[in-house]
């Protein structure tokens, strides 16, 4: 079973089931939880979701929502634990509100993706960016909470919480929060 599985896991995610958007090719939930259940049929597996944790979370006034789970699949000698994450602005979402089912939903397709290529690992490459030496990174703008991490990172004088805050924020030492 375990060498079938491994191969069957290996197979390119045929092109009728690869969903695109904007140019971008993902794969579609239902597609990941019908090959899931296949998975499970063919290769007397079990797949379930655990520690699913998510959180809304505002910055510079935009509402967005992070999420993480667990997608554990067991079988006899056969145990894969892969951790699927998503983060994602609200308001590209919208008309949809249901943000945590969405969550959920891209959490579980990022962790199948692990599994292979009939998950669609490859697609993972296929969309990566072309970085170039001219590409500019844009920092974001610090909201009161980053601005308080700031000051009380240099309180206690944790120069690698500084530096990171420094990367991801457009801040300057002297940024003090407003009270």
């Amino acid at each position: 079973m375990q060498n079938d599985l491994a191969a069957w896991l290996q197979e390119r995610l045929p092109e009728n089931q690869i969903g695109y958007k904007e140019g971008i090719a993902y794969l579609p939930i239902d597609v990941c939880e019908r090959k899931l259940d296949q998975m499970q049929g063919m290769f007397d597996v079990t797949w379930h979701t655990r520690n699913y944790k998510s959180q809304l979370v505002t910055s510079s006034g935009e509402m967005w929502i992070s999420a993480s789970l667990e997608l554990v699949i067991t079988g006899e000698g056969w145990y894969k634990s892969l951790v699927g994450c998503s983060t994602f602005r609200a308001a590209t979402m919208m008309p949809n509100t249901h943000l945590d089912a969405t969550a959920k939903s891209f959490c579980v397709v990022n962790a199948s993706m692990d599994l292979g290529d009939q998950f669609g690992r490859f697609l993972s490459l296929q969309n990566a960016p072309i970085i170039t030496t001219d590409i500019v990174k844009q920092k974001l703008k610090p909201d009161i909470i980053v601005l308080r991490q700031l000051e009380l990172a240099m309180k206690e004088n944790a120069h690698e919480k500084i530096e990171q805050l420094e990367r991801l924020y457009d801040i300057k030492i002297g940024d003090k929060p407003n009270a």
